[in-house]
């Protein structure tokens, strides 16, 4: 009687089912466990390395630039070198330089006066635009800067 019931239909079933499921469940830990103790490197399917490191170098990281520079991106953060209105040169901590364009509509916060005139070497900015790509110049049309206190010295 008892074999009947561990060997009935019904009961194979769940053992089986029980079975599969401590099997992906093992295979899911064991996943889990390796990517938690490697980091993400090398080119994977979304990788476009843009950027100094790429966007493959961590989980979070891996989607943000590296240094606040985004070559060729839509934004940039890092100090103004070079005030000449209404343009300025950024220089992120990493060394790069863009050029910037700031219009008469982009929009200045985080500084004592809400217009470009605000800008000054040595100034902390993060600038949010658009890459002006109808001429060669190059700049990064700035459609928001905001200034931000001097961020502590690079380790």
């Amino acid at each position: 009687m008892l074999e009947d019931y561990f060997f009935s239909k019904n009961i194979r079933f769940v053992l089986w089912g029980a079975f599969a499921f401590i099997i992906a469940f093992l295979i899911f830990h064991a996943g889990v466990v390796v990517g938690s103790h490697q980091p993400m490197r090398g080119r994977m399917a979304f990788d476009t390395r843009v950027g100094p490191g790429g966007f493959a170098s961590g989980i979070v990281g891996g989607f943000m630039p590296k240094e606040g520079y985004v070559e060729s991106g839509h934004g940039a953060v890092g100090t103004i070198a070079t005030v000449t209105l209404p343009t300025f040169t950024l220089t992120s901590r990493g060394g790069e330089t863009e050029k910037i364009y700031a219009g008469t509509t982009t929009v200045v916060t985080g500084g004592s006066v809400p217009n470009a005139t605000a800008l000054s070497h040595g100034q902390f900015v993060i600038v949010i635009g658009d890459p002006n790509d109808s001429d060669d110049t190059g700049y990064l049309d700035a459609r928001v800067i905001h200034i931000l206190p001097a961020p502590p010295p690079a380790k």
